[in-house]
């Protein structure tokens, strides 16, 4: 139903249906997603946070060996890479024998997607969706009923783990067509009065609108924000240039997702509204999820796959660098088996956290391979977006052209765009020397992909 929010019906409802429209929809999606079954698996995925390290294991060990062994038996693609290079699932005796198995791209799924659909699940109630494209490749995943409950409830977890429910009062800034694009008057959010939710758009935030979004936030007076970092930090930072105050007493957390957290939006954030920010990574292929305990770190969950870290370089300070590659547990209808992300981390100088569960952990989530810019030389140069980080820039945007090329796209603050460009090529050429174009371009807003989701590095090589 996400689509229908571009419906030229929707369009021309007025607000009260569409926010009828979205509390039913509200009602529809909460049944999927919370429906029967669901309190079982927040039970099973309650259970593990406790055990031990060698308890994780044998649970991934014994999760790893029944999705092969069904893979085996049901996926025509796994049967045939199995027979090939002569893997017997019934035969692994340690987690490390899942590398017999070759690594799988995207690519691969997209020239033959029917041949990962498990034959025992083609007579079920499917449901399907895709990814958002954002490396130039649109990829569709099948699921049943079940997987996204699982999902949910893996959620539910980071939204425990940061004090509040998925039942909390909510105010949601991510991708959603909630109010009409061509709208130029308000309101920009609408109402799931099933859910407690308030959907607000984050297609209209601007220096014009901040004050209605400001005083709408205040009055809902939401318990957590749930946000794409990109969305959430431009209201902070509006908030801030035009001295508002965005006080919500009620307010336990922001939970951001679905974009790469940057340190400036983190601290952006925690500074305007005063509480913690808690990020966690996931992707609609169902591999990986990374979650953020009460300590601030990032725990691989390893109740819902089995995440292996490829080395991938490292960055500009020296820090090795690992690609995350994962075989989910969750998705029995399509199950990817050492599925490559192209999504980059850093990792820890000890793998464990003072919040005292056992999982895996890593440092810093660094955004996609194609996120990383790369110099004649071959340097591999990350966290380029520390080049806004300054008083003159609202937010940015990289794009690398070519090898010999970067076209570096700025919002910047009120009158200051002589002073931002001065201080982000400054940044820039301390990190990528001189050899490199930049062509710098002043712009009003950052273009968003179709999903909504905003980039700040973006490779076109």
């Amino acid at each position: 139903m996400r689509g229908f929010y571009s419906n030229t019906i929707y369009k021309h409802f007025p607000v009260s249906f569409q926010n009828a429209f979205l509390s039913i929809k509200g009602v529809c999606y909460t049944f999927i997603r919370k429906g029967f079954s669901f309190a079982k698996y927040q039970k099973r995925v309650s259970s593990v946070e406790g055990l031990s390290k060698e308890q994780i294991d044998a649970m991934q060990f014994a999760k790893l060996k029944e999705l092969l062994v069904k893979a085996s038996r049901f996926v025509p693609y796994y049967q045939r890479i199995f027979g090939e290079i002569g893997f017997s699932p019934e035969a692994m005796n340690c987690l490390e024998d899942i590398t017999k198995i070759p690594l799988l791209d995207k690519q691969t799924i997209l020239s033959q997607p029917e041949s990962f659909l498990a034959t025992n699940s083609r007579n079920r109630f499917l449901m399907h969706g895709w990814t958002s494209g954002s490396s130039g490749m649109k990829l569709s995943v099948k699921m049943d009923r079940e997987v996204v409950k699982l999902e949910y409830a893996f959620a539910d977890r980071q939204y425990q783990w940061a004090g509040v429910s998925s039942d909390s009062r909510t105010a949601i800034l991510r991708g959603d067509l909630i109010v009409p694009i061509e709208m130029e008057k308000g309101p920009y959010w609408r109402y799931d009065a099933f859910n407690k939710q308030m959907w607000f758009s984050s297609y209209h935030i601007s220096d014009a609108t901040i004050k209605e979004y400001a005083q709408k936030l205040v009055e809902f007076a939401p318990e957590l924000i749930f946000a794409y970092p990109s969305s959430i930090s431009i209201l902070c930072q509006l908030v801030k240039s035009q001295k508002l105050l965005l006080k919500i007493p009620s307010l336990k957390c922001v939970v951001t997702s679905s974009e790469m957290l940057l340190p400036k939006q983190r601290k952006s954030i925690e500074e305007c509204l005063g509480v913690k920010v808690f990020d966690w990574y996931g992707h609609f292929e169902r591999a990986i999820f990374i979650g953020t305990c009460e300590m601030g770190s990032y725990h691989i969950f390893p109740d819902y796959g089995l995440t292996e870290l490829l080395p991938s370089g490292v960055n500009e300070n020296g820090e090795a660098l690992y690609e995350l590659v994962g075989t989910g547990f969750i998705n029995n209808v399509m199950p990817l088996i050492r599925y490559r992300t192209g999504d980059l981390v850093t990792l820890k100088p000890e793998d464990h956290c003072s919040c005292g569960r056992k999982f895996p952990c890593v440092k810093d989530i660094m955004g996609r391979i194609n996120d990383v810019v790369v110099t004649e030389t071959g340097r591999r140069i990350g966290m380029l977006e520390f080049a806004f980080d300054n008083e003159f820039v609202r937010t940015g945007q990289i794009i690398q052209e070519s090898l010999r090329k970067l076209t570096v796209l700025v919002v910047p603050e009120d009158g200051q765009a002589i002073e931002a460009e001065i201080h982000v090529i400054a940044a820039l050429r301390e990190r990528i020397g001189s050899g490199m174009e930049i062509d710098f371009q002043c712009v009003e807003a950052i273009p968003r992909l179709l999903s909504g989701k905003s980039r700040m590095v973006i490779s076109r090589l």
